[in-house]
């Protein structure tokens, strides 16, 4: 059962709460405790984790915005049996602070295709595999008259600020989602951007934390936002095919710079993002997945 964006926050809120209390185990956010790790339905082992088979990815286009930049990329993915594979497509979103510090992002649960066709002019060429990939007919729909490419060499200059107002979503600056404490902005502002069949919010100061889908609910498509503090961190997502563990996506999260990672898959398997610090500070995260109509 899906559950609202505002039990979400408020279950995030009370756990907050709780882990500043303590726990037997250690785990909880740092603010009170130190480097903590926090698991939310994981399906990996610490162990399965480390032996993840990492899967090459190739980017196929690079789109320029003025908040950020876009890559997009093509990886292939086995099904559950671990017999087929088929290609399937890797949205690394970045968004950098502005000159005063505030950060911008794309609002919606957009596809990659939809998303690359929101943000370029109606003459900048289409990969093929994001036409290949896409679920939504209607939505391959949109990209009628464009020129189909296997892929673009060079980046792609994205649509202008003036054309994206109403498609962007103003932030907090960094300065803000990086205090010290629960950050109440990071819940409301970051969480609520996706909104998809399972979401968990991790608006405390984490080490790492961790959600997945088990295998009584496989999902298709996995995506988090990661917000590195006061040190670099990385994100990572997984997939589980023929009882091999694969890693798709490892990204390095630059200090006080947003990760919008998506992986759009091509079946529905158990699937994980674990969001992590690699020095001094804390990350914050959330993670969505999710089966398209």
């Amino acid at each position: 059962m899906k559950m609202s964006w505002k039990y979400m926050i408020l279950l995030t809120a009370l756990t907050g709460c709780l882990d500043g209390a303590g726990s037997a185990d250690g785990s909880g956010d740092t603010d009170e405790q130190g480097p903590a790790l926090a698991q939310t339905e994981a399906t990996l082992t610490a162990e399965e984790e480390a032996n993840a088979v990492a899967v090459p990815a190739t980017e196929v286009v690079r789109v320029q915005l003025f908040f950020g930049e876009h890559s997009y990329r093509v990886s292939s993915e086995r099904d559950d049996r671990g017999t087929a594979a088929a290609d399937s497509v890797i949205l690394i979103e970045t968004s950098k602070p502005d000159s005063s510090g505030r950060l911008r992002i794309l609002r919606g649960s957009l596809s990659p295709l939809e998303t690359y066709l929101a943000t370029t002019a109606a003459t900048v060429p289409v990969p093929r595999v994001l036409l290949a990939t896409e679920p939504s007919s209607a939505v391959r729909a949109r990209a009628a008259g464009r020129t189909i490419v296997a892929s673009l060499s060079a980046p792609v200059q994205g649509l202008p600020a003036s054309a994206l107002v109403g498609s962007t979503a103003p932030l907090a600056s960094t300065a803000q989602y990086c205090a010290s404490g629960t950050s109440a902005a990071w819940a409301s502002d970051v969480c609520t951007l996706t909104n998809w069949d399972v979401d968990f919010c991790h608006n405390g100061t984490w080490y790492s934390v961790t959600d997945g889908v088990g295998s009584s609910n496989k999902k298709r498509n996995s995506r988090g936002y990661t917000l590195g503090c006061g040190a670099n961190g990385r994100v990572r997502h997984y997939y589980k095919s023929g009882g091999i563990w694969y890693k798709p996506i490892d990204e390095p999260t630059p200090s006080g710079v947003i990760i919008r990672s998506t992986k759009n898959g091509s079946w529905a398997l158990q699937r994980q993002i674990t969001h992590s610090r690699t020095a001094s500070g804390f990350v914050r995260a959330s993670s969505h997945f999710n089966v398209p109509f």
